[in-house]
């Protein structure tokens, strides 16, 4: 309770890296006592979450029939009524997040709310980073929001969690370990587009 206190403050007081890094903190405690291990079970083995992580990374590259699933890029778009829309960039290596990879977009199109060509603006403008391409993108949208792109890249809409990959709909239980992974990514890119969104409001209402 002192921790979700904490969170909120920070929040309100757009610290969101600090509510983020507590929030951080409640998910491994939810996870240690949501009762799918003891804690004794911890003591025992240690490297229970990282375990848990390499099994999501492994069942997501079977389900999309990929040799290689290190490295993950994540985008959402952030928006009202399409002004001062942003878009973030979060990247997992190995199921956890690496924040030196994070990037974020000030979208420059101005044509009003379109998310579709929003996402990919951004896209293109990642494509022409020197940086290296990841094994896969996941795109925070439904099937609309996929275009050809070099890499494979999937789409997962929020409704009902339902995965785009190629010409194929995939609908996962939801105690699967691939879109446990998945979640968290989009959570982190949602997260963080907000953030900036957010930030370009705030400074727009003081100017």
């Amino acid at each position: 309770k002192e921790l979700e206190i904490e969170m909120r403050k920070s929040s309100r007081s757009q610290n969101f890296e600090k509510a983020a890094e507590i929030k951080q903190k409640l998910d491994q405690i939810s996870y240690i006592t949501s009762g799918k291990y003891k804690p004794w079970q911890y003591e025992q083995n240690p490297n229970l979450v990282s375990d848990r992580l390499t099994k999501e990374t492994d069942d997501l590259k079977e389900l999309l029939g990929l040799e290689k699933l290190g490295k993950i890029e994540c985008y959402d778009i952030s928006n009202i009524s399409g002004k001062l829309a942003t878009g973030g960039q979060v990247t997992f290596i190995n199921g956890q997040p690496e924040k030196k990879f994070y990037r974020r977009y000030k979208i420059k199109l101005e044509n009003g709310p379109n998310d579709v060509a929003m996402m990919k603006e951004m896209l293109s403008r990642r494509l022409k980073s020197d940086v290296p391409l990841p094994d896969l993108f996941v795109i925070d949208g439904g099937k609309e929001h996929l275009f050809p792109l070099p890499i494979p890249t999937i789409g997962l809409a929020k409704r009902l969690e339902t995965i785009y990959y190629k010409n194929k709909i995939i609908q996962l239980p939801l105690n699967s370990p691939a879109l446990h992974l998945l979640q968290r990514l989009r959570d982190e890119a949602h997260r963080f587009s907000r953030k900036y969104h957010f930030y370009l409001r705030s400074k727009k209402m003081l100017e």
